[in-house]
């Protein structure tokens, strides 16, 4: 029985652990879509400029 809650939060940590790096994933990209279309916003903005 208590190994079995064992290995039940054994895993249940694995799969937290797992959508923790997922979301960090997620989270990454979209920092990065947002930095590049603000640097194409940017680069529009320096092109009107000059």
């Amino acid at each position: 029985m208590l190994k079995d809650t064992n290995e039940v939060l054994k895993s249940n940590e694995r799969k937290f652990n797992l959508s923790r790096r997922m979301l960090k994933a997620v989270l990454l990209l979209l920092i990065l879509l947002i930095v590049i279309l603000q640097f194409d916003h940017l680069a529009a903005l320096l092109k009107n400029i000059l």
